[in-house]
C-alpha cells in the first residue's frame, strides 16, 4: 500500500489493490458501454437520470416516490410537499447542464449550486459565510471547515483534481468526500458532492453521466455515512474511495444489463419491421425503433454479418430480405 501525499492540500488516500481492482472493472464495463454508444436507447438515459435525481433527493429526506418525480419533471401536477416538489424542479434544472459545465470550475461549482438549492436557502450559489456542523440528534457528527477556508480549499481541491494525474476515478472519489468534509454551503453539500462526483467522470467517459450511481447509494446509505465518518475519523479516505468504486461499478453493471435487453428488443424490432416493409429507409427505422440512424446501420451491418438479413439491390430503390428472424 502506497500512502498519497501531494503537495496540495486534499484529503489523504491510501491506493490499495482493491482500489486498482475496482478500477480496472469499471473502465472495463465503461468501455463496452462506449461501443455501444449508437445503439442505446434515448429513453434509458431519460429512465436513468430520472433514478439519479429521484435517488440523490430521497437520501436527503426527500419523500417524493419516482413516479411523482417523474410527474414533476414531465411539466405534470402533483400533489406533495413544496419543499420537495421544488428541490425536483431545482434538480431537474442542475442536470440540464451538466454535460455543458467545466468539471474543475468554481464559477460552474457555485452556478450549478444556485440551481440545486435556488428559492430554498438565501446563500444559494455563494459559499457560507457561517460555520455550519452535520449532527445526529444533539451530536455533532462532523464540523464544516471554518467558512473563511471554504474559498481557498475548494479551489485547491478543484486544482488537485485537474492536474494531479491521478486517474478520474480515484480522483472524482477524492473530490467527493473532499467536498464533504469542507462542506462549503449552508445547504445542498450532499447532492453538489453526488452531482460534481458523475460532472467530473462524465469528462472523462461521457457515458457516465446517466450512470444512476446515487441509486445505490441509497440503497446503501448507512454504509454510505459510515464511509465518510471513517474518512473524517482516520484521516484517510480509502474505505470512502472503496465504497464510492464498488458503488459505480454496481451501477454501471446494471446499465449494461438494460442496454443488453434493449439492445436485443431494438433488433426484434428491426426484423419485424423490415419483414413487414422491405423498402423501410433506415431514417424511418430509426424513428420506429427509437434509435440513431447510426445506431440502426450498426445493427443492420451485425445482422447482414450474422446472415440474418440481405440487401437486394441499392440504398436507393433496393430492398431488404429477412433470412432468419429467429423464430
Amino acid at each position: 500500500m502506497i500512502m498519497k501525499r501531494p503537495a496540495s492540500r486534499h484529503p489523504r488516500y491510501t491506493l490499495s489493490d482493491k482500489m486498482i481492482s475496482l478500477v480496472a472493472e469499471i473502465t472495463e464495463i465503461a468501455t463496452h458501454l462506449e461501443m455501444r454508444e449508437s445503439a442505446i436507447d434515448p429513453l434509458l438515459r431519460k429512465k436513468n437520470r430520472l433514478k439519479t435525481i429521484h435517488s440523490s433527493l430521497a437520501i436527503e429526506q426527500n419523500t417524493l416516490t419516482l413516479k411523482q418525480v417523474t410527474d414533476i419533471i414531465d411539466g405534470k401536477h402533483v400533489f406533495g410537499p413544496p419543499k420537495e416538489i421544488e428541490e425536483v424542479k431545482n434538480a431537474k434544472a442542475a442536470y440540464a447542464i451538466l454535460e455543458r459545465i467545466d468539471p474543475y470550475s468554481v464559477n460552474d461549482l457555485l452556478k450549478v449550486h444556485g440551481l440545486m438549492v435556488g428559492g430554498l436557502t438565501a446563500q444559494a450559489g455563494r459559499f457560507r459565510t457561517v460555520e455550519v456542523g452535520v449532527y445526529s440528534g444533539k451530536h455533532l457528527v462532523h464540523a464544516g471547515l471554518p467558512h473563511k477556508q471554504v474559498p481557498g480549499r475548494i479551489k485547491e481541491l478543484l486544482a488537485w483534481t485537474r492536474d494531479s494525474g491521478v486517474h478520474p476515478l480515484i480522483a472524482s472519489c477524492v473530490f467527493h468526500y473532499g467536498l464533504e468534509y469542507i462542506h462549503p454551503f449552508t445547504d445542498g453539500n450532499g447532492r453538489m458532492g453526488r452531482y460534481w462526483q458523475t460532472a467530473l467522470l462524465a469528462s472523462w467517459r461521457a457515458q457516465m453521466a446517466w450512470v444512476p450511481v446515487e441509486e445505490i447509494i441509497r440503497d446503501r446509505q448507512d454504509a454510505y455515512y459510515h464511509a465518510i465518518s471513517c474518512a473524517d475519523k482516520t484521516g484517510d479516505a480509502r474505505v470512502f474511495i472503496e465504497f464510492m468504486l464498488a458503488a459505480l461499478r454496481d451501477a454501471l453493471v446494471a446499465v449494461k444489463k438494460s442496454v443488453g435487453k434493449g439492445v436485443v428488443k431494438s433488433v426484434v424490432k428491426i426484423l419485424a419491421l423490415l419483414k413487414e416493409y422491405p423498402e423501410i429507409t433506415r431514417e424511418r427505422l430509426a424513428a420506429e425503433v427509437g434509435l440513431s440512424v447510426r445506431g440502426v446501420e450498426k445493427n443492420l451491418s451485425q445482422l447482414k454479418s450474422a446472415g440474418r438479413i440481405r440487401r437486394v439491390g441499392g440504398r436507393k430503390g433496393g430492398r431488404w430480405e429477412v433470412v432468419n428472424d429467429g423464430k
